[in-house]
């Protein structure tokens, strides 16, 4: 297999495979509560900023905190929190079957249940935050013994920058500004990863559709993304693009047979996203 470019986004699909070998036993408590799923011990190691609060004002007031405070380092750590927060919710979306995706997305409903989306700033802060950590981008050939062989503050600091993608994508899904964001990374360096972080957001555009058709020769976990974001699209090119994969034999053919005889039913009322010439 010919070496890819892998940005930051490589070690979220890295987290999230992590995540779903080792907590997929439990579903979550309530279908109605993503932040009760029953991931308790792994949500107090990793979120000790969110893990007590009891309402969506409490989180709220953290992520308000952290933007209105002069310490980069305590708005990173918000980052990087509210990404592990998309990372879990995006774990238990891709566990379920692609119809109950469409209508059970623990994503789709209610912004992960805490709402950031609604502190003034965050988009901005996420964006600014992303656009100034460029130089996490690499280029590896052997991404998972490389990623390995960083040391500890480093791991860490890409990961915080690849769970800020989840972030800002699942806090903001189908804004017109953040879907350009998102392609404007794509093409400043392609990697296949983006089509999850699309889908997280539940993008759907022509470019979007682009990303999606070329990650279904990726490795089967981000084509079965890449179908389902397909099967959200319902066009004319993600039918033919998932025709084109009826012949695959790996994981990926269930779903992308399911995304065939679903196409274009998980719209809902969403509209589909556009270019938008705004920037933050």
């Amino acid at each position: 297999m010919p070496s890819t470019a892998v940005t930051g986004v490589f070690a979220l699909s890295l987290l999230l495979a992590i995540a779903g070998s080792g907590a997929r036993a439990q579903p979550a408590e309530t279908e109605s509560d993503p932040w009760g799923a029953a991931w308790s011990e792994l949500i107090r190691k990793e979120l000790p900023d969110f893990a007590n609060v009891k309402s969506d004002e409490e989180a709220r007031a953290v992520v308000r905190d952290a933007i209105s405070s002069d310490d980069p380092k305590v708005l990173e750590e918000t980052f990087r929190q509210i990404g592990f927060i998309a990372m879990l919710a995006s774990v238990q979306d891709m566990m379920l079957d692609i119809q109950e995706d469409f209508a059970k997305s623990q994503l789709r409903q209610g912004s992960l249940g805490r709402r950031f989306s609604n502190v003034p700033g965050l988009r901005g802060h996420l964006i600014d935050f992303l656009r100034s950590g460029a130089e996490q981008t690499r280029h590896w050939t052997d991404p998972e013994a490389e990623y390995a062989s960083l040391s500890d503050a480093e791991r860490r600091r890409l990961d915080t920058w690849s769970l800020a993608w989840a972030a800002l994508a699942a806090c903001f899904p189908q804004d017109p500004v953040v879907h350009d964001v998102l392609i404007d990374a794509e093409r400043a360096d392609p990697d296949h990863g983006m089509a999850l972080v699309l889908f997280v957001g539940r993008f759907r555009s022509d470019a979007a559709d682009e990303i999606y058709v070329a990650a279904l020769d990726g490795d089967p976990g981000i084509a079965v993304v890449a179908a389902k974001g397909l099967a959200l699209s319902g066009s004319d090119a993600a039918l033919a693009a998932l025709m084109r994969n009826l012949d695959r034999r790996d994981a990926a053919l269930v779903t992308v047979v399911q995304a065939i005889t679903t196409l274009g039913t998980g719209r809902g009322p969403m509209s589909k996203a556009s270019s938008s010439s705004a920037r933050n």
